[in-house]
């Protein structure tokens, strides 16, 4: 089985459908990936603008404010994709990564029992 070509799948994606939240969505998530903190960020601010009722662009920009010390911000990103998608396990899963980097392990325990 071939191996899938991510940035080029990504690429396409962003030619085909620039405007879309779900594509920039995964061209920020890519970019997080790949340690571009800063072209993350704005990949991911510019998807929630285009769709501010997208969960996982929410989540995927928390992931990215916890991983670059953002603790308050990172809170409040992940509990506004979970606001939006309460059920799903990624927007979950990802509010408890959020609390365990703040040290409330209590509360990453409650977001893992989701």
């Amino acid at each position: 089985m071939a191996a899938l070509d991510w940035p080029g799948a990504v690429a396409r994606a962003v030619a085909l459908a620039p405007d879309l939240a779900e594509v920039r969505t995964s061209q920020g998530f890519l970019e997080l990936l790949q340690w571009n903190w800063s072209e993350a960020d704005e990949t991911l601010q510019r998807a929630i603008r285009l769709n501010p009722r997208y969960a996982l662009a929410y989540s995927f920009h928390a992931w990215l404010l916890t991983t670059i010390g953002r603790e308050d911000d990172a809170a409040v990103a992940a509990r506004r994709g979970q606001e939006l998608d309460p059920l799903s396990s990624a927007t979950n899963g990802i509010a408890a990564l959020v609390a365990y980097h703040r040290r409330d392990y209590a509360q990453s325990v409650h977001e893992c029992e989701r």
